[in-house]
């Protein structure tokens, strides 16, 4: 059992790096691609409403979102009731490989 369990990590991101790459997925961790799928299915949401849908620490999600704004895969929208939530939306420029992808990742 020893052996096996150092081995299982690599051995699922190799086979999803494969699948990915057959199927011209895009190049992310798996958690920002769920993220993405997040986003994209239920259009603007709260950092907050994005954590709990992926049963995640919203520290873990911020860390996401602030790495994912910076290379253009998120998007803050000015909020319409001008408190402190931004809504958060996927880029057109993650939409379109993710599109492409759907499915892929499992």
């Amino acid at each position: 059992m020893r052996l096996v369990l150092p081995a299982i990590g690599p051995l699922r991101r190799a086979v999803l790096l494969r699948t990915r790459r057959a199927a011209d997925s895009p190049d992310l961790p798996e958690a920002q691609i769920e993220l993405l799928r997040v986003l994209s299915d239920a259009g603007a949401l709260a950092q907050r409403e994005v954590a709990t849908r992926l049963r995640a620490a919203p520290s873990t999600v911020g860390n996401l979102v602030r790495a994912m704004t910076a290379s253009g895969l998120v998007e803050r929208e000015p909020s319409p009731t001008g408190l402190r939530t931004v809504p958060l939306v996927a880029s057109p420029h993650a939409l379109e490989p993710l599109s492409r992808s759907a499915g892929t990742t499992e």
